[in-house]
């Protein structure tokens, strides 16, 4: 039995029929489905540097239980997703989930560098860097998040963009049953000892919880079985994830030149002194509002 399947097993347990049906009525078609696992569905985000930059003298700082936290703390689509007017994209963007599908012109790399090449739906004159980021692009066709779209708007200089297509569902948390096994997971992690083994297997379930959540995007089932046996909507995995990740690359932004390196949920970044207190007020912020 892995760790995966505890925690999914958890969730089963606490599932009522209802909540079948409800994720059953968040599913997306066959075609959209495999549109948004391979071009919507980013994954955490990791950026590359040589290992000699890595010195003793950078800062290093995880958010603490990133993920976790957007389980309790984000915002996921509640509602099946319809096309909505594209007069309508700034308001939409600041009250909705939104599935957006834009092209950006010029498209040049700041600091850091964003999207993978796997994950461009079309693109002209595109380059990349030596692990597959995009770092310039004459035109380039993304479908994003609205947190993905702002996170591009950051991160990218750009001469104008288009918006295509858009479609749009309702905000809310995720339901109790995943709450409740969030909540569940997070307390045991936060009571036990640290260096206990008690604490060891509570850091690995509660990592795990993350990957419940995503299961449907990420399992090799056939399209109807992962649906039928799903505890989660693939829309939430691709929120889970774009939550983290705005999180995660906005406070790197912050950083300016002094930013090195992003892993997923961490940062390594110069001048330590200037900015610790930056990410530890962001954590100490998470922890309280978990609590």
């Amino acid at each position: 039995i892995t760790p995966h399947q505890i925690v999914e097993t958890k969730m089963r347990k606490l599932m009522t029929k209802e909540d079948h049906l409800f994720i059953a009525s968040l599913w997306p078609n066959k075609n959209n489905y495999y549109l948004l696992k391979q071009k919507t569905y980013i994954g955490g985000f990791c950026d590359t540097t040589t290992t000699e930059d890595l010195s003793e003298t950078l800062g290093h700082v995880d958010f603490t239980t990133s993920y976790v936290a957007q389980a309790f703390l984000g915002y996921y689509p509640m509602s099946p997703f319809k096309p909505e007017s594209i007069d309508n994209f700034y308001e939409s963007i600041k009250n909705k989930c939104c599935l957006i599908k834009v092209t950006f012109y010029v498209l040049k790399a700041r600091l850091m560098h964003f999207i993978g090449k796997k994950h461009i739906i079309e693109a002209e004159g595109d380059q990349y860097n030596s692990v597959g980021k995009l770092i310039y692009a004459n035109k380039a066709t993304f479908l994003v998040t609205e947190l993905d779209f702002e996170i591009l708007s950051i991160m990218y200089d750009f001469n104008n963009f288009e918006i295509e297509e858009l479609h749009v569902a309702d905000r809310g948390q995720l339901p109790k049953y995943v709450r409740a096994v969030a909540a569940e997971l997070y307390a045991e992690k936060a009571l036990a000892f640290k260096g206990t083994p008690q604490r060891e297997v509570a850091k690995i379930l509660t990592e795990h919880l993350y990957g419940s959540l995503i299961s449907p995007i990420y399992g090799d089932k056939s399209w109807i079985n992962v649906k039928l046996e799903a505890v989660a909507s693939p829309y939430w995995a691709i929120w889970m994830v774009s939550h983290a990740r705005y999180a995660l690359m906005t406070t790197a932004n912050s950083l300016g030149y002094d930013f090195i390196y992003a892993d997923t949920d961490s940062l390594f970044f110069k001048n330590p002194y200037l900015h610790v207190q930056l990410i530890e007020t962001y954590n100490r912020n998470i922890r309280n509002s978990i609590k």
